[in-house]
């Protein structure tokens, strides 16, 4: 890895850690947006972390499989030299996601009814960075990472989520007759086809965080044809008290098969 810092501006930092600090960035030359992680000098997570993208790299050569880094270089400053490992930008975190649903449901009184992952969409303002990058400070800085300092970046441009699709959502008070929601992503009261709120955003953004952080559903449930609806629902129910404990008896009342799946002990 050799010194090509000059090849990117920075344009602020998106966060910091133990080991490393992350940079917003425009590569010059691709012109597109990156994200730069500097590396505090002599890390030792770091060479595991190579040896692990060489591992994806050679992959990627057999299977579909991507190397999320883009490019790595080697910077050197008064503090020694610092591996640098550029990547597409990425964001927001689950709190700015958390934040727009709130915003549906506590400033317009709006249920969003379709926590589907196809339906979040992270936006940046393209102009704004734009504007950031060609002003004059941008264009006479040298733009090295070492002389970047946090209190001087820039901090307007901002990656946003964004909730797509608002046709299964409802206005709090108008519940429909059913709802589109993904199947691993129901409620109880969903599953049992019986009354619910906007509430039902809270159990599906749960579902779908943990699905994120993990790439795993928190429910292995899948479509299958509609005579085993029965089946899906009593399977889907199951799971859930085996991963979060006993299902509320007020719930349990609604499940005309319960009796059937889990005894008086909810076992």
């Amino acid at each position: 890895m050799t010194d090509d810092s000059s090849r990117y501006i920075v344009v602020r930092q998106l966060g910091h850690g133990a080991f490393a600090t992350v940079w917003l960035t425009w590569d010059r030359r691709a012109a597109m947006s990156t994200a730069i992680r500097v590396c505090r000098s002599n890390s030792r997570p770091l060479d595991r972390e190579l040896r692990m993208h060489g591992v994806l790299l050679k992959s990627s050569l057999e299977l579909p499989i991507k190397d999320p880094m883009l490019d790595s270089f080697q910077h050197a400053d008064s503090n020694g030299e610092h591996a640098c490992l550029v990547f597409e930008p990425m964001g927001p975190d689950m709190t700015s996601l958390f934040r727009s649903l709130l915003g549906l449901h506590y400033q317009h009184r709006i249920a969003y009814c379709d926590m589907d992952p196809g339906n979040l969409l992270a936006m940046v303002d393209t102009k704004q960075l734009r504007k950031q990058i060609m002003s004059p400070e941008s264009r006479n800085d040298t733009a090295t990472v070492k002389n970047q300092r946090t209190s001087d970046a820039n901090h307007s441009v901002e990656v946003k989520i964004k909730l797509a699709d608002l046709g299964a959502a409802f206005p709090f008070g108008e519940l429909p007759e059913d709802t589109v929601i993904p199947i691993a992503l129901r409620a109880p009261e969903v599953i049992l086809k019986s009354a619910f709120d906007h509430h039902i955003d809270v159990w599906s953004f749960g579902c779908l965080a943990f699905e994120i952080l993990t790439g795993d559903n928190l429910f292995s449930v899948f479509p299958l044809p509609i005579d085993l609806d029965d089946q899906i629902d009593d399977d889907h129910l199951l799971q859930i008290a085996n991963t979060l404990g006993p299902i509320p008896s007020s719930i349990f009342a609604r499940w005309s098969r319960g009796s059937r799946c889990l005894d008086g002990d909810m076992k």
